[in-house]
């Protein structure tokens, strides 16, 4: 089974990776890949080694159209997941993961509200609402494990949400910031340098608040003007009221 895991960046695709990967646990072999951009090249190694009695599972956040088309031709054999949230919260948790100032924050987020819609409109994916997400997760852990084909008793649904918890995963978070563990690769962005852990795909300021609304407590009056203004179209377009 290929399972797309997409999305938003900092809508919770790395929590629905999570709560994925431990509702598979005992289902056979796991494999979680992160591409650092279009995931066209992991995606066409996959399809050629096949994937027959194990489930593959892409963490992305955007896709080419010849992607998309090659994703769409296993039918059945691929489940999609695409998280959203307010992107004014998704820009201001870029500018603090990355150190990107708020333009650029806010040209990226534009990129990826598309292609969101996109991938959401061609893989006929369930959408994922963050806000949703973190206020009731039980329900959302049985909901993607029925999607995934997995029934899950009520001891299980507590079990994962606990593994994957915010502060679960502080915990790694704050590992990979100090440098501990194995599998921490670094990445190079134009401000910083992240450290992320390899199997979690956590970075060390992954975790950060997860307030809805944050844009307004933690912006001057001025930058969340220039933000309303400049993602008015991809509030709106995602059902979030301006």
């Amino acid at each position: 089974m290929i399972i797309i895991n997409a999305g938003i960046p900092r809508s919770g695709t790395v929590l629905v990776n999570a709560i994925i990967r431990r509702i598979l646990e005992g289902q056979g072999e796991v494999e979680s890949l992160n591409p650092p951009a279009s995931p066209g090249d992991m995606l066409r190694e996959v399809m050629e080694r096949g994937h027959a009695g194990r489930s593959v599972v892409f963490h992305c956040h955007q896709w080419t159209a010849e992607d998309t088309q090659r994703i769409k031709a296993l039918g059945a054999e691929a489940v999609s997941f695409c998280n959203y949230r307010d992107p004014r919260d998704c820009c201001v948790s870029l500018m603090r993961l990355h150190d990107h100032p708020l333009e650029l924050s806010m040209a990226n987020m534009r990129h990826y509200v598309r292609f969101h819609r996109q991938t959401l409109a061609a893989t006929g994916g369930m959408a994922i609402r963050y806000e949703d997400l973190v206020a009731d997760t039980p329900a959302h852990v049985s909901r993607i494990a029925g999607a995934l084909g997995v029934e899950l008793d009520a001891g299980r649904v507590a079990a994962i949400c606990g593994a994957t918890s915010q502060r679960a995963h502080a915990r790694i978070a704050q590992a990979v910031a100090e440098g501990k563990g194995a599998g921490i690769k670094t990445i190079r962005n134009s401000r910083r340098t992240l450290r992320e852990d390899s199997d979690t795909h956590l970075a060390d300021r992954h975790i950060q608040s997860g307030r809805s609304g944050r844009w307004q407590q933690e912006l001057s009056p001025e930058d969340q003007a220039r933000l309303s203004e400049g993602l008015a179209d991809d509030v709106r377009a995602l059902g979030y009221r301006i």
